[in-house]
């Protein structure tokens, strides 16, 4: 399930949750979303000139996800949170921005990079996530396209891994007639990992039953 991307200039990681527990609490927090402002993203959405890299892949692991985009030369450039509307309901969204430019917006003590890659690696390992990424076209400075792309990782239905108390949360197998498989709950467990490796010069993302 995957696809190479030409020229990925940025990879934006965006995760959208219902609880608020989740936010983490040393990342840049915007202003919350108006009523016309979600309308005009939504609007932006319906009309872009993206294409999908990966369908919605539930019970994803994330937690390859930091390392790799490192080792593809990724590094974190933006981090922020803001509180939005879809149908008139509120949710949490926290986006990770990586690129293989300079990072600008951080100072040069990089100690908020630092706090946010910490996030970032927390959100990852502490949850599994459906899993949808896209590819669009990346506009410099003029508003013009530069030939890059920018992917975005879209995830939602957020599964915790742990409990408030840090213990593993425990489910029960079960067979495709629904009935419970094993004498016990075991701990819950990834379907599938969301992978980014390179392919000569570029990324590509997929996502595997394996983490090796």
């Amino acid at each position: 399930m995957s696809k190479a991307v030409e020229s990925v200039r940025l990879i934006a990681v965006q995760f959208s949750f219902s609880n608020p527990r989740a936010i983490p609490s040393t990342i840049r927090r915007l202003n919350a979303e108006t009523a016309a402002e979600s309308a005009r993203r939504r609007l932006k959405n319906e009309h872009g000139d993206g294409y999908v890299i990966l369908k919605p892949t539930e019970n994803c692991s994330l937690a390859k996800l930091p390392g790799e985009l490192s080792t593809a030369g990724y590094t974190l450039v933006d981090a922020f949170y803001q509180e939005r509307l879809k149908s008139g309901r509120l949710y949490h969204m926290v986006r990770f921005l990586f690129s293989r430019e300079k990072p600008a917006i951080y100072d040069s003590t990089n100690m908020q990079r630092a706090l946010n890659e910490i996030d970032f690696k927390d959100m990852c390992n502490s949850a599994l996530w459906r899993a949808q990424v896209f590819s669009n076209l990346f506009y410099g400075h003029e508003k013009m396209p530069t030939g890059e792309r920018v992917v975005n990782i879209a995830l939602v239905a957020r599964q915790p891994l742990f409990r408030p108390d840090g213990t593993p949360v425990m489910v029960w197998q079960k067979g495709e007639d629904g009935e419970r498989i094993g004498d016990s709950p075991r701990p819950l467990s990834a379907e599938y990992y969301l992978r980014i490796k390179e392919v000569v010069a570029d990324v590509a993302l997929t996502a595997t039953e394996s983490a090796d």
